[in-house]
């Protein structure tokens, strides 16, 4: 019997990977079988939540910049701007240096998820943390902090995408 097992497990091991690749992806890597509708929307939505958050927080954190008098009178620009360029650097460092990462992590959850999971539960802290701070560089830490987190989580979605979604239902994931 065991004589029985190791001879297909020579068969198997002898097969060229690109031949057992080939029937479930294209010659891109793309996944071949099409994603059902429902689980297109939830992608789509989650870019939707990422847009809509940072276009909404920059609007916060500029009103109470100007209203709330965390800064003097007059620089009120220079302040969203350093909150701004802040996070512009965290963008550039975390975003591809996690995407990186996720792509040669190896977890029960697959490759993509454990980054989107905890980076998305670090944002809703820091979002809270937003909301709650009542100085100019509470705000600034957090707004850092939730640029890092965002990012944590956006590096491996943009590889999460070509992962899973089809070359035929790509376009239908952005609008």
């Amino acid at each position: 019997m065991l004589d029985g097992v190791k001879g297909v497990e020579s068969i198997v091991n002898e097969v060229p990977m690109a031949a057992s690749l080939s029937t479930t992806h294209d010659a891109d890597g793309r996944p071949i079988r099409l994603l059902p509708t429902g689980h297109l929307i939830r992608i789509s939505l989650y870019w939707l939540g990422i847009s809509t958050v940072w276009s909404g927080i920059l609007d916060i954190v500029n009103g109470r910049i100007q209203f709330t008098n965390l800064v003097p009178k007059g620089e009120e620009g220079l302040g969203a701007f350093q909150i701004a360029l802040a996070g512009t650097f965290i963008a550039i460092l975390v975003q591809p240096t996690v995407g990186t990462l996720s792509d040669y992590t190896i977890t029960r959850w697959g490759r993509r998820k454990p980054y989107i999971f905890i980076g998305s539960l670090l944002d809703v802290v820091f979002l809270w943390g937003i909301a709650t701070s009542n100085s100019l560089f509470a705000i600034a830490a957090f707004v850092s902090l939730l640029q890092f987190s965002s990012n944590f989580a956006q590096g491996p979605f943009q590889g999460y995408v070509p992962d899973l979604v089809p070359a035929k239902q790509v376009g239908l994931l952005r609008g």
